[in-house]
């Protein structure tokens, strides 16, 4: 049970994300199913800003994340979401990444 909260696991699949969630509703969503009982929508929201600066992800907070059928993010951006949605926990401590950068250009 230990070795959950520890550990957090980012899915070479970007295919899982809600297309009409914005990047900032889908951290604040992936927070809020990750944390518990005491933690303050303050705390959530600080969590989520402070990801989003650090993915460079601040400019396309308010942009859908989108799929084949609803035109969102870059693809680049889309494979951030995924890894930041992993960030919102507060005590992983090791994060597995599959894949991260398979079909992206040297540009995201």
């Amino acid at each position: 049970q230990s070795w959950r909260r520890m550990c957090a696991y980012v899915s070479a699949d970007d295919g899982t994300h809600s297309p009409v969630l914005t990047v900032g509703e889908t951290f604040e969503f992936a927070a809020q199913c990750i944390a518990r009982d005491n933690v303050t929508q303050q705390e959530i929201d600080d969590r989520v800003n402070f990801v989003l600066e650090g993915l460079g992800l601040s400019h396309v907070k308010d942009t859908v994340v989108g799929d084949e059928n609803l035109r969102g993010v870059s693809g680049g951006q889309k494979r951030r979401v995924t890894v930041g949605e992993m960030l919102m926990s507060t005590t992983s401590r090791v994060l597995c990444l599959d894949n991260i950068t398979d079909g992206l250009a040297s540009t995201d």
